[in-house]
């Protein structure tokens, strides 16, 4: 088969009968790499060009492991230490890591492992803080860095003490943190200190003045409940909203909280804590797509609007699920034990029932299961994969990662074309354009990075085939 050649498949044979992925490439998409694709050859990794009808060897293949570039760097392997290269093949940042936190740049930065301990470095390989912490990880998006250091204190802390930096190197909390997690919604940044939570925003700067035992995320705002029965909930700039005493207040989602009234009912709050629906039911689901769903004790589910109007109710039927798309699944209760979709109104959307479902995504699909095998239908009822899958996941947008009864994985789209047929591999989401495929029972993470492949979203690899 001809050099370069787009392929169905990759196998190659090696030792007694195990099947290994070798030879296959990664076709990158960033900056002055676009062009660019990772290649193994006798189990060394290199890079060519490539365009629409041609393939160019550009960098030898001399690396243990490579992967994709990003921001101009990609991270390739040399006796067992890893280091950076450009699009041209230099070598800008030597090899001296044993390891690098996912394996490529953020925001410019990357935080790195030197002999055992990590720093942080720029794309020069300019330090940008010290090798001296347990553990760093650059947070791109909020533009912070956080670092762990040894407990002195407690040496049964193993984790160590979280302290956080801007991407100067200047420190901006001090390490006193069991945790610091800046992904918290809205750019917050969420503290753990001795069991008890509060926020800072990405400057350092305290929003809250109290510690609370527990710390949810909302859609709109940072909900934080004390120990004592008193909910607080707080803006994203540590604005209080309101506080509520109850025994129970949730997310505020929808404009919409439920709490426990003082009769042991369940009702709605506002964003303003006011109550806009009198504590009357005895189970409650959160505010979706402009509705709930309320359960009755005895069965019986009704779905309301915000003001607490009811729309419509399924007399045999038990709360399991949210809007979503429109449609909302109810299981009827004994003999059926079966899941029906229903629109707004409550009103069946399609008469087959399903003995386990989802919710439906983005792609207006929803996985359904009949007899322990799996499938995906559309908000029509419509068959779009068979049910003859054991389990089914998302993948890459518009696809997702199917698994048969034979536990054989492979990729299909939202149309329900196969773009990978399944095969006795283990594919994961790498990020949002690559997929990482290996066989079963090679972690990559443990292997130094052999055997493995990027396969692109749209269903195309390339690898120079050996004879």
């Amino acid at each position: 088969m001809k050099r370069g050649s787009v392929l169905p498949g990759f196998f190659i044979k090696m030792g007694l009968g195990l099947f290994v992925l070798l030879n296959c490439v990664t076709l990158l998409a960033q900056d002055e790499a676009d062009t660019l694709v990772s290649y193994n050859k006798n189990n060394k990794w290199g890079f060519i060009t490539r365009n629409a009808t041609n393939v160019t060897f550009r960098i030898a293949p001399v690396y243990e492991a490579a992967y994709p570039f990003y921001e101009g760097r990609a991270a390739v392997m040399k006796n067992g230490l890893w280091g950076f290269i450009d699009a041209a093949g230099r070598e800008v940042i030597p090899f001296e890591f044993p390891e690098a936190k996912r394996y490529r740049f953020n925001k410019g930065l990357i935080a790195v492992k030197k002999g055992v301990l990590y720093g942080v470095i720029d794309k020069t390989g300019k330090t940008v803080l010290p090798f001296d912490f347990q553990d760093a990880t650059v947070y791109g998006d909020a533009g912070v860095i956080v670092a762990k250091v040894r407990d002195t204190k407690d040496p049964s802390n193993f984790t160590g003490l979280a302290g956080m930096y801007n991407f100067q190197g200047t420190q901006l909390l001090p390490h006193e943190y069991n945790d610091i997690d800046p992904a918290a919604r809205k750019n917050a940044v969420a503290l753990t200190k001795n069991d008890l939570r509060s926020l800072a925003n990405a400057k350092g700067e305290m929003l809250t003045a109290k510690w609370y035992k527990t710390l949810v995320y909302s859609d709109i705002s940072h909900f934080i409940a004390a120990n004592d029965g008193q909910y607080d909930l707080f803006d994203a700039n540590g604005r209080l909203i309101f506080s509520y005493p109850s025994g129970y207040v949730s997310e505020l989602k929808n404009n919409r909280a439920s709490f426990k009234g003082p009769n042991g009912k369940y009702g709605y709050l506002d964003g303003r804590g006011q109550v806009a629906i009198q504590p009357q039911f005895d189970y409650i689901s959160s505010f979706n797509e402009g509705l709930a769903l309320i359960q009755h004790i005895g069965g019986g589910v009704d779905v309301i609007d915000s003001l607490g109007k009811i729309a419509g109710t399924v007399a045999n039927g038990d709360l399991n699920y949210s809007f979503k798309q429109g449609i909302v699944w109810i299981r009827q209760r004994p003999p059926s034990f079966q899941y029906y979709a229903y629109d707004r109104s409550l009103n069946k959307v399609f008469p087959t029932g399903y003995s386990s479902v989802s919710s439906f995504d983005e792609n207006g699909l929803a996985v359904v299961g009949q007899d322990k095998k799996k499938g995906l239908i559309n908000k029509l009822g419509q068959v779009v994969l068979p049910l003859e899958y054991r389990n089914i996941n998302a993948g890459l947008p518009g696809h997702y990662i199917v698994t048969t009864p034979g536990d054989s994985t492979g990729i299909v789209t939202a149309g329900g074309a196969i773009l990978f047929k399944p095969q006795k591999l283990v594919i994961d989401v790498y990020d949002k354009d690559f997929y990482r495929i290996r066989p079963a029972g090679f972690y990559f993470m443990n292997d130094n990075g052999n055997y493995f492949c990027m396969y692109r979203k749209d269903g195309v690899y390339y690898y120079d085939q050996n004879p």
